[in-house]
């Protein structure tokens, strides 16, 4: 299959895909959505209306900052590593030219994305019995985004990409270059 240039990768799996592995995405894709489902009915049965309010709140800003990373991005429209991130971004809004994936899209990531992934933590912390699934999938979602997009992005991006100064990137090619 042909390697999609806007993916900068000539690892097996572009090879092979032309992008990202649809069999992983739909299995990382599964469990990010049965996460945030179990999430919200596990914080409402524990009346942890902060940690819900924090959590989602989080996922419904995760969207517009979309424009800040993806719609900048050169896999923008395209089957990214990023939870397909790139083609569902090309559908609900334009791809900005001519700027970069900036600091500040950075911060706003970082803390978006941690406000998503620990909020049902806190929130839990007293019920024992429903943080232990929510911690399970946690793990699971963290443990393939980095050991199937970061490593991608970490091992194969080219100087002067975005993904060279991604922190994750950063931390996933320190890790498998050890």
């Amino acid at each position: 299959m042909e390697i999609d240039p806007a993916i900068n990768c000539e690892c097996q799996e572009c090879r092979e895909y032309g992008g990202p592995d649809p069999t992983i995405m739909k299995f990382r894709l599964f469990v990010f959505l049965a996460q945030y489902v179990y999430a919200a009915v596990a914080l409402l049965l524990a009346r942890s209306w902060k940690s819900f309010a924090a959590t989602f709140g989080a996922l419904a800003f995760f969207f517009p900052l979309r424009y800040l990373v993806c719609a900048r991005c050169q896999g923008y429209g395209k089957n990214c590593y990023s939870l397909y991130l790139g083609r569902i971004t090309a559908k609900l809004m334009p791809r900005v030219e001519g700027k970069e994936i900036g600091p500040l899209s950075f911060i706003l990531e970082v803390v978006t994305l941690y406000l998503i992934a620990m909020g049902p933590v806190f929130g839990l912390l007293r019920k024992f019995r429903l943080l232990v699934p929510y911690t399970g999938m946690l793990g699971i979602t963290l443990g393939t985004q980095f050991m199937h997009a970061c490593r991608h992005c970490g091992l194969y991006a080219k100087d002067g990409t975005w993904q060279c100064k991604c922190p994750s990137g950063k931390i996933a090619n320190i890790i498998y270059t050890l």
